[in-house]
């Protein structure tokens, strides 16, 4: 008899993996690629881009637009230091209050990942 590969199909030259193969044949090529393409362009375009663009300007002072490009426009560990220990020169050891709401934001971020997993996971 004939060997079935089981790691993925071929089209034409192009190898793919199972999963895809069953997506396409589901869907059609045309609107198959239609949705593939949308998703990628969500997930980069409005996901990842946006959150590399937020790290980037997290590790820049905050300069008005004229100066941005300049030479006072360098990389700097600043924003993450005042975020920590608060103003230079301050009272206190530690930045409590921004700390505090850093992690008061990290708690609800993960209750409200726990409580759409447990809502939205069974209902889908």
């Amino acid at each position: 008899g004939h060997a079935r590969r089981r790691s993925g199909h071929r089209i034409g030259r192009l190898a793919m993996p199972r999963f895809l193969k069953e997506f396409f044949d589901r869907n059609g090529l045309g609107l198959g690629s239609v949705m593939l393409g949308l998703v990628l362009f969500w997930t980069i375009g409005l996901i990842i881009l946006p959150q590399l663009s937020m790290l980037d300007f997290s590790f820049r002072p905050n300069l008005p637009p004229p100066e941005i490009g300049g030479p006072k426009d360098v990389y700097t560990m600043e924003n993450y230091k005042y975020l920590v220990f608060g103003p230079e020169g301050g009272s206190q050891d530690y930045n409590a209050v921004d700390l505090k709401v850093f992690y008061r934001t990290l708690v609800a971020a993960i209750f409200v990942t726990i409580f759409n997993l447990i809502l939205c996971y069974p209902i889908a």
